[in-house]
Formats: C-alpha cells, structure tokens, sequence
C-alpha cells in the first residue's frame, strides 16, 4: 500500500503540460545478475556486496536546463561526437535488495559531477548508434579519487561503487539516415530515448582498491552485475511544483516499486 500512496502522490505532482524545461523523474526496476570477469582485467578479490539476482530500483530527477553541454569528436575511426550535460541530475537514489544481506542504499555524493552522456551518430563498421546514458561512479582529479556515488553500509575495506550507469541506445545500418538523439543544442526527449530505444541496460560496477591513476584505476580488481528484467519509465515534474529532494526520493522510489510489483503480477 506504501509504493501506491507514493504513486497517487506523484501524479499530484506531475506536470499537467509536460513541458520540456520541467524536470523529469526517470525511474529503473529490475534484478541484478554477476557478469563474468571481462577479459583482461583483475579478478575480484573481495567478497559481493550483494547477491546475485538482486532487486534494484533507481530514479533519476533531470533537469534539462542545468546541465552544462560539452562537446569532444570521437575518436577515429568513428565519426559523430560526445556530449555531456554535465549539472543536468540533479539527484539520484537506489535500493539493492536480496536474500541473505541487508538492503544497499546509494545517493549521490556531494562531490559527484552528476551528468547524462550522449554519443550521436558514432559509426564503427556499417553501423551508426545514438546512445544515451544517465552515469555515476568515481574518477580522478587533482585531489585523487573522487567517489560521486555514496552507500549507507561498509562495504569492505577500499571497496567502492566505481560505475552506476543506464544505457538507452538505437541505430540504424548505412545507407541509411542515422537517427538523431539531439536537436541543435537542446538536452534530447526523453520521450522517445525510452520509448524507442531498442537496447536498454544497466551496469552496477564494485572496485577495490586506492588509485592514483588513470591506468591504475582501470586495473582494479572489479566486480560488474548488470541489469535483466528492466523496465524504465519517465515522468515530468511541474517546474513550480517541484517536491523537496526528499520527496522525490520518496516518490521515486514508490514509483519504481509500483511498477516492478505490476512487471512480477504480469510475469
């Protein structure tokens, strides 16, 4: 009954135009599985965190006005280019939970750069991709490693979130006119990014370890789950309306809750 009461709030909430420049409540449910090591890199040597085939449920609050745009080429031989709206989340919350271990909740850090992430039209072979992704993790800067997610539990000596990350892709095969995640310099619609995306996935990644390097950062030992199951929706919040952040934590998640419990009933 508490994810429906949360649910009848949010459409309390939720803007009646649906404008562009309102923000917008993304929320992801699904279960979380171990993806095997990835060739190359360091096998883990700490225990999971978590247990396989989890429960998660996340939300993200954008707003399309704040981010920053940031523009770089891709690298040859791809042709298109990246772009980061840096600023553009503005909160962020998760809920990991699963048999035999304590629920896992992760916000934002104060530190956290707190940015969407584009690729438009990146052709590599015959193929051309837009991808849009809603990321967080860790990096390094000047000060050293910087960990923009924060959790509620020790996890282990050294042991962090290094990648929290949803990813919305489509594309086409040449000859054919790429799609287009971008209109001029305005943030993408979210509206069809979701609805039309015909690849969506998740990865939660966990690192061990003190690095002070690019290099040494990429070789940590790391454990990655990734998302199966997912379902991904949207909702746009009224600029004058907006809720304190706790309140769309609140939301959040009752919205997410709502919708794995309807996907399980369906299933």
């Amino acid at each position: 009954m508490k994810s429906v009461s949360v649910f009848a709030t949010a459409f309390v909430l939720a803007a009646g135009s649906a404008a562009q420049a309102a923000p917008i409540l993304v929320t992801a449910v699904g279960q979380l599985v171990q993806a095997s090591p990835i060739p190359g890199t360091t096998l883990p040597d700490f225990a999971a965190p978590i247990a396989d085939f989890s429960d998660f449920a996340a939300y993200w609050v954008i707003d399309p006005d704040a981010g920053t745009r940031i523009t770089t080429p891709l690298p040859a031989p791809s042709i298109g280019e990246t772009v980061y709206f840096r600023g553009s989340v503005i909160e962020f919350g998760a809920v990991i939970s699963g048999f035999g271990f304590d629920p896992l909740f992760l916000t934002n850090s104060p530190a956290s750069l707190r940015q969407a992430f584009l690729l438009d039209n990146a052709i590599s072979g015959t193929r051309i991709t837009d991808q849009f992704s809603i990321a967080g993790g860790a990096f390094l800067d000047g000060s050293g490693l910087v960990r923009e997610i924060a959790f509620d539990r020790d996890l282990g000596e050294d042991v962090f979130i290094s990648l929290f990350q949803v990813n919305l892709s489509e594309g086409t095969f040449l000859p054919e006119d790429p799609p287009s995640l971008l209109d001029g310099d305005s943030f993408p619609d979210l509206d069809r990014v979701i609805e039309t995306a015909q690849f969506r996935s998740l990865i939660l990644r966990f690192s061990h370890g003190t690095p002070t390097t690019a290099a040494e950062m990429r070789a940590l030992p790391q454990m990655t789950f990734n998302g199966i199951n997912m379902f991904i929706g949207y909702t746009y919040l009224d600029d004058v309306e907006t809720p304190e952040p706790a309140a769309i934590g609140l939301f959040g998640f009752g919205l997410a809750a709502l919708a794995l419990r309807r996907r399980r009933r369906a299933g």
